[in-house]
């Protein structure tokens, strides 16, 4: 009752959002009880009991088989080779390289793990932005004050999660407007991605 109580709670955790992680997370609780269930003497048939096991190992070696990582390229960093899953992440990573070098100030808005990889310098105190309101105004001021201040050639802007810099439709409450007109002020697009992410370069003064 108490392995049946832990996995309830567990499943309500992710119903309002499940996908096949998190549910295989979830799972052990499950996997526990039946187990419990199959051998106990008041349970079910020999029959339907190797349906149920068979059944279940089927599945599990058709998740491993089917997520085992196919690398898309293997890239060699400052920090060792890295093998890529996707396409087009492999080919920003080619296009960040080759345009950039070790311990230079290079800004990606969403995510952070371009720093670690390729030896590069955050120029601002944050290691991302949200457009959902998460991100403060002082926030967005000290990314805006960063990138000026170290005059950040090259800065990745991640459309699918921020919003295009392309248009004017973003919500009034999110408060990147400042630093969408920063960038589109001091910025031209030089490289998009098929994943939605841009490379934008600082203008010529």
């Amino acid at each position: 009752m108490l392995v049946a109580i832990v996995g309830l709670f567990m499943l309500l955790a992710i119903a309002p959002a499940p996908d096949s992680v998190r549910m295989a997370m979830s799972a052990l609780p499950a996997f526990i009880l039946l187990g419990w269930f199959l051998d106990s003497p008041r349970g079910i048939n020999q029959t339907l009991a190797s349906v149920i096991g068979v059944g279940t190992l089927f599945i599990a070696c058709y998740c491993v088989a089917t997520r085992k990582p196919i690398p898309a390229g293997v890239l060699a960093t400052p920090e060792g080779q890295i093998a890529f899953t996707e396409g087009s992440l492999f080919e920003k990573y080619i296009w960040i390289r080759q345009h950039t070098h070790p311990s230079e100030y290079f800004y990606e808005a969403d995510y952070a793990e371009v720093y670690f990889y390729l030896n590069l310098r955050n120029p601002t105190p944050l290691s991302e932005i949200a457009d959902t309101g998460y991100s403060t105004p002082e926030q967005i001021t000290q990314v805006i004050r960063g990138l000026e201040q170290h005059r950040v050639q090259y800065i990745v802007w991640e459309s699918g999660a921020l919003g295009t810099l392309q248009g004017s439709k973003h919500s009034s409450d999110d408060h990147l407007r400042p630093l969408w007109e920063y960038v589109q002020s001091n910025y031209q697009l030089v490289k998009a991605f098929p994943d939605s992410d841009e490379i934008w370069e600082r203008n010529a003064k």
